[in-house]
């Protein structure tokens, strides 16, 4: 059977979904679920003068995520965050030297990794971890 140009177009035509049908729509790269359920999660600095600065993943292997900056003696929080295991890494800004020879060498501002994990967000909850 040979199907001419407008019964070929017919066949082919985008249909719209169904009313019972859940469309999932795509936001930044991210699917988000019909019903989302995000958490949100909080680090607490217990240093008296180091400003820690966490980022946090949305998945392994992953460079997307969100970037918070907890000063001293504070809490602050990452909100409507993906439920799940995420990675994370909290980092301070240091003087290291340039060079590891000769004792006493220039140095110079670079952020350097003090903690390194996974943490689980919990679905509509409120979690949080000291950073000691």
């Amino acid at each position: 059977m040979v199907l001419e140009a407008p019964q070929l177009r017919a066949r082919l035509a985008v249909r719209p979904p169904a009313s019972s049908a859940t469309v999932i729509p795509i936001t930044r790269g991210r699917l988000l679920a019909a019903n989302p359920t995000p958490g949100k999660y909080g680090f607490t600095n217990t240093k008296s003068e180091t400003v820690f600065t966490v980022i946090l993943y949305y998945r392994e292997g992953s460079d997307e995520g969100r970037t918070i900056t907890v000063p001293p003696g504070q809490t602050q929080y990452v909100y409507e965050f993906p439920a799940g295991a995420h990675n994370y890494i909290v980092t301070y800004r240091a003087m290291v030297p340039i060079m590891s020879f000769p004792p006493g060498a220039p140095t110079m501002p670079q952020d350097v990794i003090y903690l390194r994990g996974e943490i689980n967000v919990e679905q509509c909850k409120t979690g949080s971890m000291e950073i000691r």
